[in-house]
């Protein structure tokens, strides 16, 4: 029998063992705001299955209408987050969010936005 578990980066399994507890509890946690699961590090050694697990969650809080984005910490971190909950949205809620025009942060500096 072929090995279900080789580690190839991001192909999703046929099969998921053990793994419906935790994506069950991960999307119970959208509809508790004191679950534990609200905020979830996943790690493992490599070719564990965390992104296929990621990317399953992903799929289904899709599914479910919510919008999610995908981000690594490279480059215009916040700039990527924005960009891709504006392009995500239904156009039907995008008129209800105002336009920011700046941004103080607490160390005073003002970020203008265009």
């Amino acid at each position: 029998m072929k090995n279900p578990f080789n580690p190839s980066f991001g192909k999703q399994p046929e099969l998921f063992l053990g793994r419906a507890d935790i994506k069950r509890s991960v999307l119970d946690s959208l509809d508790n705001r004191n679950s534990p699961w609200t905020t979830t590090l996943v790690t493992g050694v490599r070719g564990s299955g965390k992104t296929s697990l990621l990317a399953s969650i992903h799929n289904m809080l899709s599914e479910l209408d919510v919008v999610v984005v995908t981000v690594t910490p490279e480059g215009d971190f916040l700039d990527n987050i924005l960009s891709q909950v504006y392009r995500l949205l239904p156009k039907s809620k995008l008129k209800n969010i105002p336009k920011l025009k700046s941004i103080q942060t607490p160390v005073g500096l003002n970020l203008i936005l265009i």
